[in-house]
């Protein structure tokens, strides 16, 4: 019975010491046997600071047992020191990179290669125990896109110089815009001026392409009724929230040959430089 006991006992403290996983040893196994662990954590761009990110990694971060383990982050990272942006943490019996520093995934330019879509970088895992019995994780901080950047209008003339004897159709402008977010649909639209004591409104005219943003003539131009009016154009893109933005152009209507010659005779009511009776 005692040698039974003493079996018992023993098989019970080695299927607990099994059972427990290993200081520095992944949560999730890797897709190949032999090579190194892959930890991914996503965040986004506008996520408030001391926001958490789990490193699923068994182990206490800062513990002082069997248990314990350090973290030192090897200088491979591309670009941004994740150290300058996360600390490492143990909180809740679970290890998390928590965010210190704003994050801003938009560049400075439309281009996709100035953007901050990721951190990546390697991560060795130590004993604290044992320093000397290390474990290295490959870690992706993954930076998600928030509409946050109004689409923005680029650098061209606000001024539209046209004829009119212009044909209707007729392309006069392409105006085109940017957007530092991600992967946003631009749309253009005319918008017709709200404001009722101004009569230069020259909506009704002009027809924008929705997706090219090239402005064309829709209906014919009077340059005896009206030589210099406006246009309020604005781009909207497709996020949540949607952002926008509107600019004013100016146009110039150009006299054209379409008067016939008329008899002005002293006396006469005249109306654009015609007698009315």
């Amino acid at each position: 019975m005692f040698s039974l006991g003493v079996s018992f006992i023993l098989f019970a403290v080695i299927t607990r010491l099994h059972a427990q996983p290993n200081a520095c040893s992944p949560k999730d196994p890797g897709p190949f046997l032999g090579t190194t662990p892959v930890l991914t954590i996503d965040v986004q761009e506008d996520a408030p600071l001391m926001t958490l990110g789990e490193l699923r990694v068994h182990g206490v971060l800062g513990g002082q047992g069997a248990d314990g383990m350090v973290f030192e982050v090897l200088p491979n990272y591309l670009f941004l020191n994740p150290e300058d942006y996360f600390n490492f943490v143990y909180k809740n019996n679970t290890n998390f990179a928590e965010l210190k520093l704003q994050l801003d995934r938009d560049g400075p330019t439309a281009e996709m290669d100035d953007d901050l879509n990721y951190f990546s970088f390697t991560l060795k895992c130590s004993l604290a125990a044992n320093t000397s019995n290390e474990t290295y994780f490959d870690v992706k901080i993954f930076v998600h896109d928030v509409n946050d950047n109004s689409p923005q209008f680029g650098d061209f003339s606000t001024n539209i110089t046209v004829n009119e004897l212009t044909p209707v159709g007729t392309t006069v402008l392409h105006v085109e815009a940017t957007d530092l977010d991600l992967l946003n649909n631009l749309t253009y639209t005319l918008r017709p001026r709200s404001e009722t004591s101004r009569s230069d409104d020259m909506s009704s005219h002009f027809a924008i392409d929705p997706v090219t943003g090239d402005i064309t003539i829709s209906h014919p131009l009077d340059y005896e009724a009206m030589s210099e009016g406006s246009l309020t154009v604005m781009v909207q893109d497709d996020g949540s929230p949607q952002q926008s933005s509107t600019m004013m152009l100016t146009v110039h209507v150009t006299d054209g040959d379409d008067q016939g010659p008329v008899f002005v005779y002293p006396g006469c009511f005249t109306y654009l430089n015609r007698c009315l009776a």
